[in-house]
């Protein structure tokens, strides 16, 4: 294994990407006896993408890599927490490629990380935040779209809620996108975070993202409006609900 990850260094591009090819039939057909060699592959690729310029220089192999990641995190999600602090590193960083698809698929994978590491991966959230921020602002509606999906599942961490403030200006922004399905996603997503959010932070910040759901009733859109009422029908039934169950432990 040491070999073949070395070849992840290779400066010839078509090697690299022949070691990608290997590495991905290998977790796809072989079940990783030796944690050790596991550990070491998750370093490395954590090692090619965790620097602007990126080690590895090759976009199509940045979206290889990443998605080789996904595969890892789908099989063995448990040998991840180890570097869960220098993976946050890199995903702050690669949210900043260029490419627009490697934006996508690093948002689905921290969507899927923030549901099968919700305990851990809050505490080290911010600087994965800050970029989804700035992506939320893309030119393309897709990655708009996506970054909001990944930035509430990752706000439902655990630890995670305590950085709600430094979302709100991209909130407010993405509350006018141009683009009417963003919008309600938007609507969706924020909807989730006040039904699922900690009781702790959901006090906190209850107020200024219920203001965020209020912005759809004058959306310009008919279904948008139709769906933001029904919306807050639903948060507002569901904090009274956890209001008298609070009350009631009191």
């Amino acid at each position: 294994m040491n070999s073949l990850l070395k070849t992840l260094e290779d400066p010839i591009e078509k090697h690299r990407e022949i070691t990608i090819n290997i590495l991905e039939k290998i977790l796809d057909e072989i079940n990783f006896e030796d944690k050790i060699n596991l550990s070491m592959l998750i370093i490395s690729i954590i090692s090619r993408l965790n620097k602007i310029p990126f080690p590895e220089t090759s976009e199509e192999l940045r979206l290889k890599l990443v998605n080789l990641f996904k595969k890892i995190l789908k099989k063995y999600p448990n040998e991840i927490k180890p570097q869960i602090s220098d993976l946050a590193k890199m995903l702050g960083i690669i949210l900043k490629d260029q490419f627009p698809e490697i934006k996508v698929q690093v948002s689905i994978l921290i969507s899927d990380l923030s549901k099968i590491m919700k305990d851990d991966l809050g505490n080290y959230a911010k600087q994965i935040i800050e970029s989804i921020c700035l992506n939320m602002k893309h030119q393309h509606n897709k990655i708009r779209k996506i970054s909001i999906t990944s930035l509430i599942d990752l706000l439902l961490c655990n630890e995670a809620g305590n950085l709600i403030d430094e979302c709100i200006p991209s909130f407010n922004a993405v509350a006018n996108d141009k683009n009417k399905d963003t919008r309600k996603i938007f609507l969706n997503k924020i909807a989730e975070l006040l039904k699922k959010l900690n009781s702790i932070y959901l006090k906190k910040y209850e107020g200024k993202l219920f203001v965020l759901l209020l912005t759809g009733i004058s959306d310009e859109d008919e279904d948008n409006q139709k769906l933001a009422k029904n919306l807050i029908e639903e948060v507002g039934e569901n904090i009274y609900k956890l209001n008298v169950e609070l009350n009631k432990n009191n």
